[in-house]
């Protein structure tokens, strides 16, 4: 099969993914940038590059894209190609317009098209083993569950300084740090949890990040379907301290997950290092693998059997649901309801 990938900067690494799975091309890639373009091309010895995403739609040997380009694009690149009958593999978050994914949905499902959403932090070992754990009932029913996500303000400058859309340099469009950012442990929490029914959320600026023209920290509260209650805390702005943590609380033990370990408390018996009091223990988990590896590797199965992808359309705007709610009350300052659909 012969892949595109359009958006040559986080597209990359979807490039060298598709590279190591057998039977795929990358024939052609997409970028703004004429000057980026050559580069990855030669990079990665690839033929066929273009600066119009039209080129790809128009080519019916392309059987699956990547679109890679920023956030607030993703639906006005990602529509043409599957009216043109494309799998697409679109970047987290898939819009950040529900409006727009939906309307995604609905296009892919007219069109036969299989849409996988890249929420890549479901293929990171830790998460999908507490997913699978607390899927079991081992935890017990969940009653509070908790994601943060800091991202150290140098390192976020680095980011800025390759990714200048993030604040609006590219056609004026900023990006809100909670689609950006938030979706990762919004994604996970709805994915271990459940359905997001109400939001309520505050947001700021740090000051350490004046570059960035809209708010760097977001404190978002949320109530389950399942009548668990929960809190989403996103800063880019924080000095020191980088990555994904969930804790999550149930009836019969209380864990904290991040990327290569579980910090539990359970009312079992579970191999791993004792930490504190009796009870606690740390589990740690090592990856074999890159989980953008794993994810395009899903991805590419999906398309070859036409099974359903981990996160699908439908689920990959179900999360937008629950970021465009939270942006829109630490804008207006009141709860949101999260739309069922």
């Amino acid at each position: 099969m012969k892949a595109a990938v359009i958006g040559l900067g986080h597209g990359c690494n979807h490039i060298a993914a598709y590279k190591k799975l057998p039977d795929i091309e990358v024939a052609i890639v997409c970028d703004i940038s004429s000057e980026r373009l050559k580069n990855v091309m030669q990079q990665f010895d690839i033929q066929e590059g273009t600066t119009e995403i039209n080129d790809i739609v128009q080519r019916d040997d392309i059987s699956l894209v990547s679109v890679c380009t920023p956030d607030h694009l993703h639906y006005e690149h990602a529509k043409p190609l599957l009216q043109a009958g494309k799998h697409l593999l679109i970047e987290k978050p898939m819009t950040t317009n529900l409006e727009h994914a939906l309307e995604l949905v609905e296009i892919a499902e007219r069109n036969g098209c299989i849409v996988m959403v890249g929420n890549v932090m479901r293929f990171v070992p830790s998460f999908s083993a507490a997913k699978q754990f607390i899927s079991q009932g081992r935890l017990g029913n969940l009653h509070y569950v908790d994601g943060t996500y800091p991202h150290d303000v140098s390192s976020m400058r680095h980011v800025l300084k390759a990714t200048p859309w993030r604040v609006g340099k590219f056609d004026g469009v900023a990006q809100e740090i909670f689609f950006g950012g938030g979706v990762h442990p919004v994604d996970l929490l709805r994915w271990i949890a459940g359905e997001v029914d109400e939001v309520f959320a505050y947001a700021n600026r740090t000051g350490n990040l004046p570059e960035f023209p809209l708010p760097d920290q977001v404190v978002a509260l949320m109530k389950f379907h399942n009548g668990a209650i929960g809190k989403v805390w996103v800063n880019v702005g924080i000095q020191g301290g980088w990555g994904i943590t969930l804790t999550l609380c149930g009836s019969y033990g209380t864990m904290k997950v991040e990327s290569d370990f579980w910090d539990i408390y359970i009312d079992e018996g579970l191999p791993g290092r004792p930490i504190g009091k009796a009870g606690y223990v740390r589990m740690p988990f090592h990856a074999t693998g890159k989980p953008i590896d794993e994810e395009i590797a899903h991805f590419v199965d999906c398309v070859r059997s036409g099974r359903k992808p981990l996160i699908d359309a439908l689920d990959g705007a179900k999360t937008v649901a629950v970021l465009e709610a939270v942006v829109k009350s630490y804008q207006t300052g009141s709860p949101q309801c999260v739309s069922k659909f």
